[in-house]
Parts: structure tokens; C-alpha cells; sequence
């Protein structure tokens, strides 16, 4: 899997965290990828990413340009919920 994540951020914990917003690069297998970019605050305060992605779960750390360090867990409902294949569609008889 590669590609790229925009996404924005809320502190639902009431942790006087200002909301973000972060462009991110991701690269890796469907099970779990590597993700790294950076993150703009809504106070103006930039930062970088670097984390890991799966499934259903996300993780890593941000370090501020001001030398501020945090990190973050979450999850999301990217791909699908029953990751099983489908079963192979029926072989139609030959034509007649």
C-alpha cells in the first residue's frame, strides 16, 4: 500500500490540545505501513509525524519544531470491516 493521508485532528479528552491538521505519506502492506509528513496546528505551531497505520488502528509520535514531543493512538474504519476474500463467482456453462 502507498500513498497519502490528509486528515484533522480534535482533542476529545479536553486536554488543551490545539486541533491539527496533517498531510502524511504512507507506504507499506495492507496489514500495516509506515506513515511520516507534517502537521500544521490550528495556533500555528508546525510538527512532524511518524507512525505506524493498520487496519483498523493508527499510532505514533508528533516532535514540534519548537521541540515539543507528543504522541497519539487511534482508530478508523479504512478498508473494509470483513477483510475474508469473496468467493470465486460461478463458472458459467459454455454457450450452446
Amino acid at each position: 500500500m502507498e500513498g497519502g493521508r490528509l486528515s484533522v485532528h480534535f482533542d476529545l479528552l479536553g486536554r488543551d490540545v490545539a486541533p491539527n491538521v496533517r498531510l502524511t505519506g504512507i507506504l507499506g502492506d495492507d496489514d500495516i505501513a509506515a506513515e511520516a509528513g507534517l502537521g500544521l496546528g490550528f495556533d500555528g505551531t508546525p510538527f512532524g509525524i511518524l507512525g505506524g497505520i493498520g487496519n483498523y488502528y493508527n499510532f505514533g509520535g508528533t516532535l514540534g519544531f519548537d521541540g515539543t514531543v507528543g504522541g497519539y493512538i487511534g482508530t478508523h474504519s479504512y478498508g473494509e470491516f470483513y477483510d475474508k476474500p469473496d468467493a470465486p463467482a460461478p463458472l458459467l456453462p459454455p454457450p450452446t
